[in-house]
């Protein structure tokens, strides 16, 4: 009967990993952000930035992640940090409906279905036991479109103006988004358990406006053509 009530005892109180839901993504209102980022958003509400390399554009776009936390332990569980990883995943059953979408976009999109856009993470986080808590995590989106023919073959790039309803004859919908989050639990350190690898996915409506789109698609050169060859709903 000891071993058994140690037993139950140690299940209870060992420390279980909370569970973590993406609530909502919504466009972040930070200035730290949008003053980090060198905002060129009319509006001044996102934190936006079209970089031309050379080679092409890199788009980022500030965003503000929403996440709830379900702690089931009966005592306060804290975070030390959380990293995350994400990757869009242009959603090809619609896209094979789309004019725009090429034989080699088609490709690449079987080759790689899941494509790097962002990150995001947050800093020592403290959630109290057997309660749901809901707190934002600073998320960015990083993309290089290329400024050569070959934009036209980005799935990323074909994703984003079908899902924002741009495109002739396509509506508004959800884009998925998976994601790898790293979360560093101090209390677990005792038992030799480092960082818990956490992985699922959210979906998201369009996280740019049409004038952010449009600045995407004519920086450069052949990216002004490209604008006219997409036949854009602008």
């Amino acid at each position: 009967m000891l071993l058994v009530g140690i037993a139950l005892t140690a299940y209870f109180l060992f420390p279980h990993v909370p569970t973590f839901e993406v609530q909502n993504v919504v466009p972040s209102t930070n200035p730290k952000a949008a003053a980090s980022m060198k905002s060129s958003d009319p509006s001044g509400a996102n934190a936006f930035s079209v970089t031309n390399t050379g080679s092409g554009v890199q788009v980022a776009l500030a965003l503000s992640m929403v996440l709830e936390v379900d702690n089931p332990n009966p005592y306060a569980i804290t975070i030390d940090s959380m990293v995350m990883q994400a990757a869009i995943q242009p959603n090809a059953t619609y896209l094979k409906h789309n004019a725009l979408f090429t034989a080699a976009a088609a490709t690449r999109l079987t080759q790689k279905p899941s494509i790097p856009i962002g990150t995001g993470k947050t800093g020592e986080q403290r959630f109290a036991g057997k309660t749901k808590t809901s707190f934002a995590v600073g998320f960015r989106i990083v993309y290089a479109v290329a400024t050569d023919g070959s934009a036209a073959d980005d799935p990323v790039l074909l994703e984003i103006v079908d899902a924002c309803g741009l495109s002739s004859g396509s509506s508004p919908r959800m884009m998925r988004i998976a994601y790898t989050a790293d979360v560093r639990i101090g209390v677990l350190k005792a038992f030799g358990v480092g960082a818990v690898t956490l992985q699922d996915s959210f979906r998201v409506s369009c996280p740019f406006t049409t004038a952010q789109i449009s600045q995407i698609l004519t920086q450069g050169g052949t990216l002004s053509s490209l604008l006219n060859s997409l036949h854009l709903d602008m």
